[in-house]
Parts: structure tokens; sequence; C-alpha cells
């Protein structure tokens, strides 16, 4: 399997989240591989097929509403949903943020659908994390020479990554969501 290009915002995400930044360009600074953070997303994916947007009315200075800004009520979106109205015309946003899960039209419509695939970042981060914990857990703390190293340090801030994160992770993971509801 090779890495989508339209999963780069998700895989920048998840690599802030743990720390792990690829510096100026060069993927060989990080130390995970693309695809392994694409896999552990991948592990958190919600497949989502015609669910409603909700909107953000505007009025102008007359009183006319409109609604050209969009929202899905999670973020986290790879870089390919399609948008449709009710009659499953495909709609085409002047501007999107499919990490945050908004996007604007330049015309108003009454309705949004939404199909595509959104994931939970923070489940991922944990996963990659425990990578993290794995690769750490034969480090030591010691002293030599009057200086004190204290390896374990690292695992302890790890953990408290971990445990930060939890309270934001999605339930469960790798399902599919059909239209009609916006409470997913």
């Amino acid at each position: 399997m090779s890495v989508r290009t339209t999963m780069a915002d998700l895989i920048t995400r998840v690599r802030e989240l743990i720390g792990d930044p690829v510096i100026a360009g060069t993927p060989s600074t990080s130390t995970y591989t693309d695809q392994q953070i694409q896999d552990a997303l991948d592990a958190h994916r919600t497949q989502v097929r015609n669910a409603p947007l909700r909107p953000l009315q505007t009025a102008n200075t007359s009183g006319t509403v409109t609604w050209l800004d969009w929202f899905a009520p999670r973020g986290g979106w790879e870089a390919s949903p399609v948008l449709t109205d009710t009659s499953w015309a495909v709609l085409t946003p002047s501007a999107s943020d499919c990490l945050a899960g908004e996007w604007t039209f330049s015309t108003t419509q009454t309705s949004v659908l939404i199909s595509g695939q959104c994931f939970d970042l923070y489940g991922a981060a944990i996963d990659m994390l425990y990578l993290v914990l794995q690769s750490k857990a034969a480090e030591f703390d010691f002293a030599a020479d009057g200086q004190s190293f204290s390896r374990s340090q690292q695992m302890a801030g790890v953990r408290a990554l971990i445990d930060a994160y939890r309270v934001k992770v999605r339930a469960p993971a790798i399902r599919i969501i059909q239209g009609g509801s916006d409470t997913w």
C-alpha cells in the first residue's frame, strides 16, 4: 500500500501531536514513515456516506440570510470528501479546511451532504506514542563521571501525552455512518 496524497495534512498533524516532525521537507529527520502514520490513521477511520453538514447562517445589512459556511460535527477529514446537495448534485466549495471539518461556498446552499473518510487524530497519535514507548523501553537511567542521565523522564512524558490524548479519542474506530444523522 502507498501513502495517499490526500492524507498529507492528517499525517503532518499526527507528527505534530507525537513530536516527530519532518524538518525542511527531509523525511530522514523523522523517526516514523508517512506509511506508518497513515496505517495508524486508517485504524481510526470513520467512513461517512451522505451525512448532513450544519450551516452557519449569515445575515447581511439588509437582513438577507445566506448559508455559505458548512461544518461537520468532527474534523480530521481526508482531503477528498464528496459534497452534494439533497438532489445528489456535486457541490464545489470555494474554500475548505478538512482538518477542521469546515467548507465555504460562494453561493448560498440549502443543504450539504458529505461522503468521505474522517479520522481520529488522537487515537492514531496514541498508537504512534506506544511505538515511541516500545523504542525507549530498553533505555535506562545512568550516572557517569559525576553526571546523571535520566532517560526514564522521556517515558514519563510520553505516558503523560497518552493520558492527555486518551480523553480526546473518539469511539469506536472504523465505523460507517450513513446519512440522516447529524450527531455522528
